[in-house]
């Protein structure tokens, strides 16, 4: 069908409305081409968000986000009448299915942009102060102390991630450094073996305070001497993923059969380390120290 000459934008606005402007024109100007248009002139506004003196206002968003709905409704309305008038005239309804497809199409589009001037209003999170909050918050689980005659790093808490590093950072500032005491429940199995790492390469001596449990007890192995203080005790137990969805490639029966290795390389006997992962998850071993003795596991060199 021919497209009717154009007087105003008001005539425009009018004929689309009623379905005078025929089918194609409709569709691939009115609603695909100013879709894409509309939807390029938001992008462009507001392509750095963070950048911005401050978030859309909210009323704002909506009130743009009527005028989105209001210039959908009459694409949409324009399209179907003048399908209708497209099926009157010349009695095809392909073109007009294909173009009930697009308008579904356009919609979920319309959607997207009206969903995302939505988030304009929300205050954009800066990834480097997330970033630092979440360093803050693994550096609270656990405190770092140097002892009075600056021979004991004191680790007291969780074993959380960057706990390695700390404790690196302070042995090198203080080389005479000569033990890692250690008093924590457990934490992070990987970072555990950083800090054992750590204290076998620098031939550090470990001492277990109060409870070693866990993830505590692969650093503590790590130590040349390895001593538990009064009333001290290291508690045994199955690892497990604490996350509610799987991760790949991570076992824990496998972590555990590596820390096993780890255990008999540096001198316990197999009868323990075939005991260490006996209790479940929920639960905990704790040997007498007559065991850990017997062990391998406390040692004076």
């Amino acid at each position: 069908m021919a497209t009717m000459p154009i007087a105003s934008l008001s005539e425009y606005t009018r004929t689309h409305w009623t379905g005078l402007q025929g089918l194609a024109w409709s569709f691939w100007v009115n609603l695909v081409g100013l879709r894409i248009l509309i939807s390029l002139a938001q992008s462009l506004t507001f392509t750095n968000r963070a950048a911005d003196a401050a978030p859309l206002n909210v009323w704002f968003s909506v009130l743009l986000g009527f005028a989105h709905f209001a210039i959908f409704i009459w694409q949409v309305v324009g399209v179907l009448r003048a399908g209708e008038r497209h099926v009157r005239h010349l009695g095809s309804i392909t073109n007009v299915w294909g173009t009930q497809l697009g308008v579904l199409i356009a919609l979920m589009f319309a959607l997207s942009d009206i969903w995302g001037l939505w988030l304009m209003t929300n205050p954009a999170t800066d990834p480097a102060s997330y970033a630092d909050q979440l360093a803050r918050n693994r550096t609270e689980s656990y405190t770092l102390q140097l002892s009075d005659d600056k021979t004991i790093i004191e680790l007291s808490g969780d074993i959380m991630l960057g706990a390695t590093k700390s404790v690196a950072a302070i042995f090198a500032a203080n080389p005479q450094v000569n033990t890692l005491s250690l008093n924590s429940g457990g934490g992070n199995i990987y970072e555990a073996r950083g800090l054992a790492k750590l204290v076998r390469n620098a031939r550090l001596n470990t001492l277990a305070v109060n409870a070693c449990s866990s993830a505590c007890t692969i650093a503590f192995i790590g130590g040349a001497s390895r001593q538990l203080a009064p009333g001290a005790r290291l508690g045994f137990h199955q690892y497990r993923i604490d996350a509610a969805y799987d991760i790949p490639f991570v076992r824990p029966e496998a972590e555990q059969e590596r820390d096993r290795e780890f255990f008999r390389e540096n001198g316990v006997k197999d009868w323990f380390v075939m005991l260490m992962f006996q209790e479940k998850p929920d639960n905990i071993w704790f040997p007498s120290a007559a065991d850990l003795q017997r062990g391998g596991v406390v040692v004076s060199k």
